[in-house]
């Protein structure tokens, strides 16, 4: 009886996933497919069609595909949305929201005068821009995915001179790694990639002479060895420590 509801679920699943299948692969349901790229965050999961493709992005895309899922979320017109969403909130917001980050960055940074401190996964560029213009003497650098969204960044951040912009990805080093940071910061972007990823990325870091990594990222504490997914597998907690 467990093995035949294991199997119920399982079709259930399935099921659910055929639609979102659908509009993602198939090319009349292309503009469909980008409108529901742009809401796959924004927790208004409304109808069933948009659940369906919201369950096979994150559980079959995600999962099997993950370098192509970032590219649809975080490249195109989502990510853009994701990082409008991040600038709008205001200064204010984030230094009472990210205290403990933006706090143990300062602290770093005072005692690295001369650093060149690198954001991977900048998105509006907010918290290197508090930075930089508390430490004009480091160089700064944010690095993302979304080209429109480093655009915007250079136009709202162009009278802060020690700050700049780049497109890349992360999982690429050789996109990002001549510009040989001596700190790197990660909030929330080191969850998006899978373990293997992981894992490479801090082998780049180590070739490329990074001092210090400082990770603000949900962890699996369980000290298994393992990546937990979050949301599904869209997203996931890693043990960094064994990692290193």
């Amino acid at each position: 009886m467990t093995q035949f509801m294991k199997v119920i679920r399982w079709l259930a699943r399935l099921l659910r996933q055929i639609p979102g299948c659908v509009i993602y692969h198939v090319p009349l349901f292309a503009q469909t497919r980008s409108r529901y790229t742009v809401r796959l965050y924004d927790g208004t999961a409304n109808g069933w069609l948009l659940r369906s493709f919201r369950a096979y992005m994150w559980g079959h895309i995600a999962c099997k595909h993950p370098r192509e899922f970032r590219r649809d979320v975080f490249a195109g017109a989502a990510g853009r949305n994701w990082s409008d969403y991040h600038y709008s909130r205001g200064e204010q917001y984030y230094q009472e929201h990210f205290q403990n980050a933006l706090g143990f960055c300062e602290r770093i940074l005072a005692q690295n005068a001369t650093s060149r401190f690198m954001q991977v996964g900048c998105a509006g560029g907010r918290e290197l821009a508090i930075l930089a213009a508390s430490f004009p003497r480091v160089r700064f650098c944010g690095v993302d995915l979304n080209r429109e969204a480093i655009r915007e960044n250079e136009e709202r951040y162009h009278s802060l001179t020690n700050l700049e912009f780049r497109i890349a990805d992360i999982t690429l080093p050789e996109q990002w790694t001549n510009w040989q940071p001596h700190i790197i910061y990660s909030s929330h972007c080191l969850t998006y990639l899978t373990r293997d990823e992981v894992f490479e990325f801090f082998r780049a870091s180590q070739k490329a002479g990074v001092c210090e990594l400082l990770l603000f990222e949900p962890t699996n504490r369980a000290n298994q060895g393992i990546s937990i997914p979050l949301r599904g597998s869209a997203t996931f907690a890693h043990d960094y420590a064994d990692l290193l």
